[in-house]
C-alpha cells in the first residue's frame, strides 16, 4: 500500500459543496435555525509517518483487534505524526500488541501516579527518518469524561471494534459509533476551564463531519448498546448542547443531567470526582505557575543517566542542549553539569581564601593539568587540596541527584562527568599533583577523601563520546587558547575507548549528523 493514503470518508465529504442543516436527531432532520454550510477540505493528503505505516501494516497482518477511536476528521494529520494516535485495543490482544510495538522500538512512558487512569496507557516511539516522537495512546477501556478526572467507563469496547473498519491505513469506528462517542465526550467535558480552553467552532465542524456521514437511524440502533442509560430524547438534548447559540449554563445542566444517567458507569461518585478535579487544577496550578515545572511523563521502565563526553570544539554543549530539548519535549529530562555543581558553603569558603592567599602572595592558580607547562611550583598549599576534596564532594552531591532523577523515570543528560580514562578534566586532583614521597599523612587523609568521593560515582547508564580531530576542535574553539584546547582534545582523540562500554560518535561530522546518531543511540537504550 503507498505511504500516500486516501481520505477516509469523513474528510471526503469536506470536497464536496453541501449544506447540513443542524440539529441532527433520532428523528427528521429539522429546518428550524440557519443552516451551517461544511467547510471545504481543510486538511490536505498527508504521507503517513514510516514508523507509523510499520506499525499499522504489523498490527494489521497479525490481525489485532484495534481502531483509532475518535477524532478521525483528522486522521491524516495524526497519520502523519501531527498529534498522538487514539488507539482502542481488544485486552485479549493484549500481548502481541505490546510484542509488536515493542519490536519497533516503542517506550512505556506515564505521568505521575496520581494522574494515571486505568486501562489507559502512553507508548512513544521515535522514527529516526521524520525526526519524530510518535506517541500511542492505548486505550484497553473506554474511559471517558473530563481531562482532569477521566470518571466514566462506558464497557462497550467490543460495540466500538465490532463497528469498526479498514479506512486506509487503519481501523476507525462507524461515524454512528464515533458520534455517539463523541457527544458524550464533548458533554462530559463541559466546565469554567472549557469555557476559555475549548474552540465552540472546532466542536461544531466535528459534529458537522460526523452528522454529515452518519446514518440517523443506526445511531438509534446503536445508542442502546454504547449507553443504555441514555435515551434517543435525551441524547439529542445532549447533541444540540454543543451547538450555539447555547449558554454555558445551559451546558452545564445537560452534563449534570448525564453523569447522573452514566452513575452507574462512574468510577468514583460526584462528589469525590469534583473534589479530585479541583485538587489536580490547584496543584497543576502551583507547579506550572509558582514552581515553573512543566509536567512531564517518566518511562515505566527507569529512565537513563547520559554521560555526553567530548573536549572543547567537539559540539558537546550543542549536542547536550539538542538532546535535551528533543526529550524534554514529552518526557522529564535534565542537564546536570557535574563539571561545575552547584558550591557548598565549605566551597565557596575555601575559594574566598584561596584568592585572597593568592593576592597577597602572587600565588598563580594550580590547575593540575596545566601545573608542568606553566612552571607552578609542586606543591599546591593546602587550601588548594581542601578546595579539590570539597570539589569533589560537590559532584558527587550532584551526581546522587542526576542518579535519584534516572531511576525515578526521568532522563538525566549529564555533561563533564568523570571517567577513568580521561586526567585532563575532572576527577581527583590530588594524587596527579603530588609525588608519593612529598605525601605526609594529612595529605594522604586528603587524597584518600577525594578518590572515594570520585569512587561513589558510579559510571553512567550510557556514555556517549564526541570524538573530534584536534585540528578540527582548534579550529573550532577560537575563543580558547589554542594550546588549551589542543591539549584537552588530544588526550581524549589518542585515547582507545574499544574495551570500554563507550559508543563513539565521530563529532566531526555537521552537527546534524551528529545529532541523529545521537538520538539513534539514546532512543535504543532507553
Amino acid at each position: 500500500m503507498s505511504e500516500i493514503f486516501e481520505l477516509s470518508r469523513f474528510e471526503r465529504a469536506e470536497t464536496q459543496e453541501r449544506t447540513v442543516v443542524l440539529p441532527f436527531t433520532t428523528g427528521e432532520l429539522k429546518e428550524s435555525g440557519p443552516a451551517l454550510e461544511v467547510p471545504k477540505n481543510r486538511h490536505a493528503l498527508a504521507v503517513a509517518l514510516p514508523l507509523i505505516k510499520k506499525l499499522c501494516d504489523a498490527l494489521n497482518s497479525q490481525q489485532v483487534s484495534y481502531c483509532h477511536w475518535k477524532s478521525n476528521w483528522k486522521l491524516n494529520r495524526w497519520l502523519a505524526g501531527d498529534g498522538d494516535l487514539d488507539l482502542l485495543v481488544q485486552r485479549a490482544d493484549k500481548q502481541r500488541f505490546i510484542a509488536i510495538i515493542s519490536g519497533l522500538g516503542f517506550k512505556q512512558a506515564e505521568p505521575p501516579t496520581n494522574r494515571q487512569t486505568p486501562g489507559i496507557l502512553n507508548f512513544y516511539g521515535f522514527d529516526a527518518e521524520a525526526d519524530k516522537l510518535v506517541h500511542l495512546h492505548v486505550h484497553y477501556k473506554l474511559v471517558i469524561g473530563n481531562d482532569l478526572s477521566k470518571n466514566y467507563h462506558l464497557p462497550a469496547e467490543n460495540v466500538v471494534l465490532e463497528n469498526s473498519s479498514l479506512q486506509g491505513l487503519m481501523p476507525v469506528p462507524s461515524p454512528e459509533v464515533e458520534l455517539i462517542l463523541f457527544v458524550l465526550r464533548m458533554v462530559l467535558k463541559h466546565s469554567l476551564e472549557s469555557v476559555f480552553k475549548t474552540k465552540t467552532s472546532s466542536v461544531e465542524q466535528e459534529l458537522d463531519y460526523l452528522e454529515s456521514s452518519a446514518d440517523r437511524a443506526h445511531v438509534a440502533n446503536l445508542l442502546p448498546e454504547l449507553a443504555p442509560q441514555l435515551s434517543p430524547m435525551f441524547f439529542d438534548q445532549c447533541l444540540e448542547s454543543l451547538r450555539s447559540p447555547n449558554t454555558f449554563f445551559r451546558r452545564m445542566i445537560v452534563r449534570q443531567q448525564l453523569e447522573k444517567r452514566l452513575a452507574a458507569s462512574a468510577r468514583t461518585g460526584r462528589g469525590a470526582a469534583a473534589l479530585l478535579k479541583v485538587h489536580r487544577r490547584m496543584m497543576r496550578l502551583v507547579r506550572e505557575r509558582i514552581l515553573r515545572q512543566k509536567a512531564r511523563k517518566r518511562f515505566v521502565t527507569g529512565g537513563m543517566l547520559i554521560a555526553v563526553v567530548g573536549g572543547d570544539g567537539s559540539g558537546k554543549t550543542t549536542a547536550l542542549q539538542g538532546l535535551n530539548k528533543w526529550l524534554g519535549k514529552k518526557f522529564a529530562a535534565q542537564r546536570f553539569h557535574i563539571g561545575k555543581p552547584r558550591r557548598s558553603l565549605l566551597s565557596l569558603g575555601l575559594i574566598v581564601l584561596l584568592r585572597i592567599y593568592r593576592f597577597i602572595t602572587g600565588t598563580p592558580a594550580h590547575p593540575a593539568w596545566e601545573a608542568p607547562r606553566r612552571n607552578v611550583p609542586s606543591f599546591p598549599g593546602y587550601l588548594q587540596l581542601l578546595r579539590w576534596v570539597s570539589a569533589g564532594r560537590d559532584r558527587r552531591r550532584l551526581y546522587m541527584k542526576a542518579r535519584r532523577f534516572a531511576v525515578n523515570g526521568g532522563v538525566a543528560l549529564c555533561d563533564r562527568y568523570p571517567v577513568p580514562q580521561l586526567k585532563l578534566m575532572d576527577g581527583p586532583n590530588i594524587a596527579r599533583s603530588i609525588a608519593p614521597h612529598e605525601r605526609n599523612p594529612f595529605i594522604k587523609f586528603l587524597m584518600k577523601l577525594e578518590n572515594n568521593y570520585y569512587r561513589e560515582i558510579m559510571p553512567p547508564d550510557l556514555l556517549l563520546v564526541l570524538r573530534v580531530d584536534p585540528d578540527i576542535a582548534v579550529q573550532r574553539k577560537t575563543t580558547e587558547v589554542e594550546q588549551h584546547v589542543r591539549t584537552r582534545s588530544t588526550e581524549l582523540w589518542q585515547q582507545d575507548w574499544s574495551g570500554t562500554n563507550a559508543y563513539v560518535i565521530d563529532a566531526g561530522r555537521p552537527a546534524a549528523t551528529v545529532m541523529a546518531e545521537t538520538q539513534s543511540i539514546i532512543w535504543s537504550k532507553l
